[in-house]
């Protein structure tokens, strides 16, 4: 008799603290879950930048000059692939009615969709 009480007490406290347990890990699993929603927001919101950046009438032109320059300098290229657009120097045209520059880049409409 005295041992069946022992075990229902002992199941008992180890339910109690595996509930307890399980309320902590909770707490902690939705504050970690705050910080990465915080992190995905601010993400957003970069990319809403970029977007604007790229698409925006003044700052479109930086976005060609970042391409014109980036020609040279493999930073700004490594810059502009990270943001999903590639630059490729354009080809001379073959005759010569076109006005298209052959030191002006061909660049990309946006980032990639793939991304």
């Amino acid at each position: 008799m005295r041992l069946s009480l022992y075990v229902t007490v002992l199941a008992s406290a180890l339910s109690v603290g595996l509930g307890i347990t399980v309320l902590i890990q909770n707490n902690a699993n939705h504050r970690l879950q705050e910080d990465i929603q915080a992190q995905q927001r601010q993400l957003q919101k970069q990319q809403a930048d970029l977007d604007r950046l790229a698409e925006g009438p003044p700052y479109g032109s930086v976005l060609r000059e970042m391409a014109i320059r980036s020609i040279h300098n493999e930073k700004i290229r490594a810059v502009l692939a990270a943001n999903g657009y590639t630059v490729q120097p354009a080809k001379p045209a073959s005759d010569s009615s076109s006005p298209a520059s052959p030191n002006a880049p061909n660049t990309s409409e946006g980032p990639d969709s793939s991304r």
